[in-house]
């Protein structure tokens, strides 16, 4: 955490070195409130698609929590996701899921580890896309944009054959540590071996290329919020969605969050963000200025929006009404008939794409 601190203070001491704080709230001033209205409704758009991926994954292990429920647990996630190094607040959902829903800790490590995994796989394909949508000619290696997405498959898809392995080890390990009293090292040894079993379970359900495209659209869309509320910020100043490249923007999304996702980014991926954001849009072509002023203010509002959601669905998960002692459980059809499935899927790429068609002269 004292790193992090270190991080955000430096960073942001070296960004305002080169604006100020005023022509950051200058820029939010005038930003256009159609198009952040616009990121408002793709941000609720894509925290239903995690909710509607959590239930399908909860569904495999036997469980069906309601949808707005588990909605507000992913609200809640993305409000701690970013106050621990590595996005490791966002296992609140497991302790969530758990102490409030009465699901068993091997049906919500499972989902959880599932959808972790698959949204670093989705980062792939869409890297290998942005790759050929930015084109030749940039300051950036084309190639390694590429390559970048095939190491990341590859990972993703090792780590994701070997999970029930690693859950199982850590089964074996925690009863040999010593400092654990013995109820506890049986206690969490369970765990464990219940969490590598469910993940088997899912993975030999029949539903990973559902969770894959799932989880391509939540991340498309997650990139799409992030793009319309820079564009809210570019669009007084004459920019348009024809000549606000997507594929561009894309890019400096995917690398300002990966960053902001190292053990030893700033408090809330603060700072870390920013530099990142300032270094790739200025290679895109963004003046060394607006580059640092709109990483600074995309990041500063869209992390005020997650935290402000996430405060009140905590508050609403935390009524009594809501606590449940044992989750619903669930005996019927884990897969929703196909037609269903994939019409919900392009019903979202639908609304993604009149989002931006909707500014488009």
């Amino acid at each position: 955490m004292a790193i992090s601190l270190v991080v955000t203070v430096a960073i942001f001491w070296i960004l305002f070195r080169f604006v100020s704080p005023q022509q950051v709230y200058d820029l939010l001033k005038g930003a256009d409130r159609s198009a952040v209205l616009m990121f408002v409704a793709l941000s609720f758009l894509m925290s239903f698609c995690r909710a509607w991926r959590y239930q399908m994954l909860l569904k495999l292990s036997g469980y069906s929590p309601h949808l707005f429920v588990v909605y507000l647990v992913v609200l809640v996630g993305n409000f701690f996701s970013d106050l621990l190094p590595a996005r490791l607040g966002s296992l609140i959902y497991v302790f969530i899921i758990t102490t409030r829903l009465g699901v068993p800790f091997g049906a919500a490590m499972s989902s959880f580890a599932v959808a972790f995994l698959f949204d670093m796989l989705s980062l792939a394909p869409l890297l290998i896309l942005i790759a050929i949508g930015v084109g030749g000619g940039e300051s950036i290696s084309i190639g390694l944009i590429a390559g970048a997405g095939l190491v990341v498959a590859v990972v993703a898809s090792l780590l994701l054959k070997y999970l029930p392995h690693l859950f199982d080890w850590l089964s074996n390990f925690v009863t040999r540590v010593r400092f654990l009293s013995e109820q506890k090292r049986q206690k969490f040894a369970h765990s464990f071996h219940a969490s590598a079993a469910e993940i088997q379970k899912t993975l030999e359900a029949g539903v990973l290329t559902r969770v894959f495209l799932l989880s391509l659209v939540i991340r498309t869309i997650k990139y799409g919020a992030q793009y319309m509320f820079l564009f809210a910020l570019l669009r007084p100043m004459g920019y348009e969605i024809a000549t606000l490249s997507i594929p561009k923007v894309f890019l400096g999304i995917s690398a300002s969050e990966t960053a902001a996702g190292v053990p030893f980014a700033g408090v809330g991926g603060f700072g870390i963000y920013e530099g990142t954001w300032a270094l790739v849009f200025q290679l895109l072509g963004l003046s060394s200025d607006l580059a640092t002023i709109t990483g600074i203010a995309v990041h500063l509002c869209i992390q005020f929006w997650g935290y402000l959601l996430g405060a009140i669905a905590l508050g609403i998960l935390l009524l009594p009404a809501l606590r449940t002692e044992e989750a619903p459980s669930f005996s019927g059809q884990a897969r929703d008939h196909a037609l269903w499935f994939y019409g919900k899927l392009a019903a979202c790429l639908i609304l993604l794409g009149l989002s931006f068609s909707f500014f488009e002269r």
